[in-house]
């Protein structure tokens, strides 16, 4: 054999050469596949190790070893690691290479738009309003009892409407850092009520193109409603912060067949439960735009996507199921 072959390619000449060549070029292409296929299936597997840890951890530093610190960095390493895992999965998307905005005109328009809410939202906040809501008071009275080390369980319910405890935590930061003033108080919420034109913008923009984005985010940033409810302290503008997060995502990740922003979309639904009632229906509403997708959409990846909201929301929301 070996015989034929050296006349076979001495009376083939250069063809014969470049054949042998192609075929050695063909087979290293293989091989690397096959490399690159069992490396990212190994890293993968890494991930969904991380992800159950992570969560094992939580509920260990919630029982075993009682530790309110350990057990929500336990749960934010299992949330972190879940969009990795799903990277992998976008690898053999094409890569973009489309800036955010389309030109210079865009971009000062958006920042724009985000500095007028800001001035809205922001502008002598410990004064207007002159009243303080009852309600409000109650989000400040949780977030203390927190940041005074009174919270046995850090993902227990609270007796206040029983929502789990951290929907306060921006309460405990912000004290800690401003201390007990109103402006304390009310700024976790004006600071929110600013980030949700972002979510909302791009929202917008990837259903109905960019001037329409424009003037959605304009009459939201107006709004008297949305200026409120950013200035009173209350963690409604939460839900709708999260709300804005999962759709965002959810439609980008349908459009695109995206692993990644569907993770995210399922955390933002996930964590929905941990704030106002109504940011439990972020789940519910989610549902439905994927069973409708299915039914008249465009299905590029649907399983895929459907997977990994259906995912991101069980990582989230295992402390609270987990809580008795």
């Amino acid at each position: 054999l070996y015989d034929l072959a050296v006349v076979r390619l001495r009376i083939g000449g250069e063809y014969s050469k470049q054949g042998f060549a192609r075929l050695a070029a063909w087979t290293g292409r293989q091989l690397d596949r096959a490399r690159v296929a069992s490396l990212s299936a190994e890293a993968t597997s890494y991930g969904i190790a991380v992800i159950g840890l992570g969560l094992l951890g939580h509920i260990v530093f919630r029982t075993t070893i009682p530790s309110n610190v350990l057990a929500f960095l336990s749960w934010l390493v299992a949330l972190a690691a879940l969009p990795l895992v799903a990277r992998r999965e976008d690898r053999h998307l094409p890569s973009e290479t489309k800036p955010v905005f389309e030109d210079f005109s865009e971009t000062a328009v958006f920042f724009l738009i985000v500095g007028l809410a800001a001035i809205l939202r922001l502008w002598n906040l410990s004064e207007i309003p002159p009243e303080i809501h009852g309600d409000s008071a109650e989000c400040g009275i949780q977030g203390l009892r927190i940041l005074n080390g009174n919270i046995d369980d850090i993902f227990g319910f609270s007796p206040w409407y029983n929502t789990p405890f951290p929907a306060y935590l921006p309460y405990t930061i912000s004290f800690r850092a401003l201390g007990t003033t109103l402006l304390a108080l009310r700024l976790p919420s004006a600071v929110i009520g600013v980030q949700c034109v972002i979510p909302l913008y791009f929202l917008v923009r990837g259903w109905a193109g960019r001037r329409a984005a424009q003037i959605a985010t304009v009459l939201f940033v107006l709004s008297h409603s949305a200026i409120h409810f950013s200035r009173i302290g209350l963690w409604n503008v939460q839900a709708l912060f999260l709300e804005l997060i999962a759709f965002a995502f959810l439609a980008a990740a349908l459009r695109k067949g995206s692993a990644v922003w569907a993770s995210v979309s399922g955390i933002a639904a996930g964590l929905g439960f941990y704030t106002y009632t109504g940011g439990r229906l972020i789940l519910v509403v989610s549902g439905a735009v994927l069973a409708l997708q299915l039914v008249v959409g465009p299905r590029r990846r649907w399983l895929q996507v459907a997977i990994f909201v259906a995912a991101g929301f069980a990582v989230a929301i295992t402390p609270v199921s987990y809580t008795h």
